[in-house]
C-alpha cells in the first residue's frame, strides 16, 4: 500500500527521476540525508533521499542565479543563437 493521494494536487509532480550511483555516491547521499534530518529535527519535517536530491539541486540552482524569486521556479534563459556554419576551406 502506498501512501494515499494528496487532496492538493497541485503540489503533485509527474517527472520521476530515476538514479544509479556508485556506493562512494549513495553513502555520501545517505551521509547527507542525516545531517539534514539532524537540521530539520525540530521541525519535525520528514527527510528522504528525495527530498534532499531536490534541497541540492534547487541549492545549486539558486547558488548560479537559475531561479527566479516567484515561488522557486527556474528562471528561463533565452535560447541561444545557433551557432553558424563554418565553410572549410
Amino acid at each position: 500500500m502506498g501512501r494515499p493521494p494528496r487532496e492538493d494536487r497541485a503540489a503533485v509532480r509527474d517527472s520521476v527521476l530515476t538514479l544509479r550511483l556508485a556506493d562512494v555516491d549513495r553513502a555520501a547521499l545517505d551521509a547527507l540525508i542525516e545531517a539534514r534530518r539532524a537540521e530539520l529535527a525540530p521541525e519535525g519535517v520528514d527527510v528522504t533521499a528525495a527530498s534532499v536530491v531536490r534541497w541540492l539541486l534547487r541549492a545549486e540552482a539558486q547558488r548560479r542565479g537559475l531561479l527566479s524569486d516567484q515561488g522557486g521556479k527556474v528562471a528561463r534563459r533565452a535560447p541561444r543563437a545557433p551557432a553558424k556554419a563554418q565553410r572549410l576551406k
